[in-house]
């Protein structure tokens, strides 16, 4: 029998997973991404000695799946706990503490977050291709191709699992040469899903001024607040170099949609005032250096129609992301690349190896 051929569009922590959940069957898996590198929005960035987490900030385990595969199954070597607490705030400085159970417990890794995805990515054996940019999918005697906008063809794949934001997915099918039978609906679902806008302002200081906080990351309770997410990426082990500060700024999103096409050397000025007012350190106020991060798809606020998108897996046609959940967070899209794994070893010959 000819070996299982499963192409995965999409090389975030949903795909990387979902190549990972695989690993183990008879299946030939290929991951295909625009981007330089994996683990999509979870991602980091360096400059000089520093590296910060300027997408996802960090992730919790609150499940045990997720603590063996992250504890266990994958390389643990520079997993590290973030060291300070969180916090909700509200626009009138009230902070409030978020218990630190052990499935509160913020982890990332000294390398950054990225190295999730790159685990994932490794463990799963699976070919990698990036830089390439998906142009349309054809479905032609059972089996899937794709076409980059480079001209390049990858496939036939006997099952097709897509995982970019619900938008570009639905754009994805609508550009593409589907049956409409096939492709209305399964665009219907995904346009159902809708998501944040967001401008992330990284703050950087040649010095560390006084703290007046115990927390590593305030985070907005009421939406009154310009900033949304505010933290410390020095309180990640490895990050940041002792004489030196980060604050990762992610404004709100009515207040970043308000603003989404304005330069940064704009917005910067305004996160660091509303930064300073937080934290009551006026000194936040001024940054040595500004990097900045326009988020088209930050976070998804309302699930795609999934039960209309399973529909399509008879067809060998997959869907993951945590554009399935509504809501952004690092373990929804592990998950979600977990469970679609599942389901196409449901609808597939994917005999686990011996």
């Amino acid at each position: 029998m000819a070996t299982p051929q499963i192409g995965i569009i999409g090389a975030g922590i949903a795909g990387c997973a979902a190549a990972f959940a695989l690993r183990d069957t008879a299946a030939r898996v290929t991951l295909i991404d625009k981007a330089r590198g994996v683990s999509g929005r979870a991602t980091t960035r360096r400059r000089d000695k520093i590296r910060y987490d300027h997408g996802a900030n960090f992730f919790k385990l609150k499940k045990e799946r997720h603590r063996t595969l992250v504890h266990d199954l994958l390389p643990s070597e520079g997993l590290v706990r973030v060291q300070r607490p969180l916090c909700t705030f509200t626009a009138a400085g009230e902070c409030t503490p978020i218990p630190e159970t052990e499935e509160n417990q913020a982890w990332t890794y000294r390398g950054g977050i990225h190295t999730l995805g790159k685990h994932l990515a490794t463990a799963s054996g699976a070919t990698v291709h990036l830089r390439t940019r998906i142009a349309k999918i054809h479905q032609a005697e059972g089996a899937w191709a794709v076409e980059a906008t480079d001209g390049r063809s990858f496939g036939p794949f006997d099952q097709l699992l897509l995982t970019p934001p619900a938008p570009q997915t639905a754009d994805l099918l609508a550009g593409s040469d589907l049956p409409p039978a096939l492709a209305g609906p399964l665009i219907e679902a995904l346009r159902a899903s809708s998501y944040e806008s967001l401008h992330t302002l990284i703050l950087g200081y040649h010095e560390r001024w006084a703290r007046t906080h115990p927390f590593y990351g305030f985070a907005n309770a009421d939406g009154a607040y310009p900033i949304g997410w505010l933290s410390f990426e020095e309180d990640k082990p490895g990050h940041v170099p002792a004489d030196q500060r980060v604050l990762i700024c992610q404004m709100q999103a009515g207040w970043s949609e308000e603003r989404f096409d304005m330069p940064p050397e704009e917005l910067a000025p305004v996160a660091a005032t509303h930064a300073a007012d937080l934290l009551k350190a006026p000194a936040a106020a001024h940054p040595d250096w500004v990097d900045h991060q326009r988020w088209r798809y930050a976070q998804p606020t309302a699930a795609a129609a999934t039960d209309v998108l399973s529909q399509a897996a008879p067809q060998g046609l997959f869907f993951a992301g945590d554009f399935m959940v509504g809501q952004a967070r690092v373990p929804h899209a592990l998950q979600s690349g977990l469970d679609v794994a599942a389901a196409m070893v449901q609808h597939g010959a994917l005999v686990d190896q011996p």
